[in-house]
C-alpha cells in the first residue's frame, strides 16, 4: 500500500487545536506525528499552551526520517507504530491526524490509551463518521457517543485532495475509582457484624451509629493494610540504587498508630457536629469538646466510647443548665436589690 502522508495545514491544525478544552491534562501525545504540525500549533501558535514544557509533548512516528526530523525539533519520539503502542501510564490529551484508511482503528487506539477524563482531538476521513459500514466504525461511533463528542466537517482542508474531513473532539468520561482493599474489608466487616444490636442506643440513632462504626472499622483496617504495603514497597525500592522512597509516608506518619489516630479524630469531629449530639450541647459545651478533639483521637470510634461521650455530654448539659439558671437568678434578683440600707431584697 502506498504511504498516505498529508501534513496538517496550519489553518486546519489551529481549528482542531481550538476544539480542545483548557487546561489540558498531561502528557500530550501526537501519534502519527509526521512533521509535528499539530504539536507546533500547540507549542507556538496558540498562546494558551506556552506554559507547557517540551517534555510535556510526546510523538509517535513510523517513518524513520520523519522521526529523526521530529527529534531535531526537540520533540520526544517515544514509539514508531502507534497501533502496537501500549503505555503503562495513559495520556491526558491526544491530538492526531492518522492515516485516512485506518482512521477508525487509530482513534479507537487513542481512546484506549487515553486517561479517564482526558480528551482527544482527531482529523478523520468524513466517511468514517458518515458511513459506519464496518463493525470497527460502529464500535468507534458508540465509544464517541459515550464520550459525548462533537464533530465538524470540512471540505478541501488538504492541498492535493478534495476529501471531506471530520474534526472530532471527544472527552473520555472519568470512571469511579474504587479501593478494592477497602471494599473487601467493608464486605468482611459487614458480613461478620452480628444482626442484634445493643439496646443501649436509643431508637432512631442506632442505625446511624452502627453504620458509622462499621464504616470506621473498614477505613482503619484499609489504611493499616495500605501502610504496610507501602512500607514493604519502599523496602523493596531501597534495594535499587536509583530509586529512593517513592511514597514519603514517614514525613506525615511515623507509625500505623498515627494513621489510626488521624481517622479517629475525623470520625469524632464529624460526630461532634452531627444532629444526634447537637441537641445535647450548648455553645459552651460544644466549644469545650471541640478543644478536646486531639485527645479524642486516642479513642477508637466504637459504641462503648460513643455512649460514654454521650453520657458526659448529658452530664455537662445538666451542669451547664444549673449554672445558667443560677446566672438568670442572680441577674433577676439584682434588679430588685436597692442600695438603701433599710430595704431588703424582695426576692430573697
Amino acid at each position: 500500500m502506498i504511504e498516505q502522508f498529508y501534513p496538517t495545514p496550519p489553518d486546519t491544525a489551529m481549528r482542531l487545536v481550538n476544539m480542545l478544552d483548557t487546561p489540558l491534562q498531561l502528557p500530550i501525545l501526537e501519534p502519527s506525528a509526521g512533521t509535528g504540525n499539530l504539536i507546533e500549533a500547540l507549542r507556538h501558535t496558540d498562546k494558551r499552551w506556552t506554559r507547557y514544557d517540551d517534555s510535556d509533548f510526546h510523538c509517535i512516528e513510523i517513518n524513520a526520517e520523519r522521526a529523526a526530523s521530529l527529534r531535531g525539533k526537540g520533540l520526544t519520539v517515544i514509539w514508531s507504530d502507534f497501533l502496537t503502542f501500549n503505555p503503562i501510564i495513559p495520556y491526558g490529551s491526544i491530538i492526531m491526524n492518522p492515516p485516512f484508511h485506518d482512521g477508525a482503528k487509530h482513534l479507537l487506539k487513542a481512546l484506549n490509551v487515553l486517561a479517564d477524563g482526558g480528551q482527544v482531538a482527531a482529523i478523520l476521513n468524513a466517511e468514517t463518521i458518515r458511513n459506519p459500514f464496518s463493525n470497527e466504525r460502529k464500535i468507534l461511533l458508540q465509544q464517541l457517543e459515550d464520550a459525548d463528542y462533537q464533530c465538524e466537517f470540512m471540505q478541501d482542508a488538504f492541498d492535493g485532495t478534495d476529501v471531506e474531513i471530520a474534526l472530532i473532539h471527544a472527552k473520555k468520561k472519568a470512571s469511579t475509582v474504587r479501593c478494592e482493599t477497602f471494599e473487601n474489608f467493608k464486605r468482611l466487616i459487614v458480613d461478620e457484624a452480628k444482626p442484634e444490636t445493643s439496646t443501649a442506643l436509643i431508637r432512631g440513632e442506632e442505625d446511624n451509629i452502627k453504620r458509622d462504626i462499621l464504616y470506621y472499622q473498614a477505613i482503619v483496617k484499609t489504611a493499616l493494610k495500605l501502610f504496610d504495603e507501602l512500607n514493604a514497597f519502599n523496602r523493596m525500592c531501597k534495594k535499587l540504587d536509583d530509586v529512593t522512597e517513592i511514597f514519603e509516608m514517614k514525613n506525615r506518619f511515623h507509625s500505623a498508630r498515627d494513621i489510626a489516630k488521624r481517622i479517629n479524630g475525623a470520625f469524632w469531629t464529624r460526630l461532634l457536629y452531627s444532629e444526634e449530639l447537637a441537641r445535647l450541647m450548648t455553645g459552651d459545651v460544644q466549644r469545650n469538646y471541640s478543644s478536646k478533639i486531639r485527645q479524642m483521637r486516642e479513642y477508637e470510634f466504637n459504641e462503648v466510647n460513643y455512649l460514654q461521650l454521650k453520657t458526659d455530654l448529658i452530664k455537662n448539659l445538666t451542669d451547664n443548665l444549673d449554672e445558667a439558671i443560677m446566672k438568670v437568678w442572680y441577674n433577676f434578683t439584682a434588679r430588685f436589690h436597692w442600695r438603701d440600707e433599710q430595704s431588703k431584697n424582695r426576692c430573697s
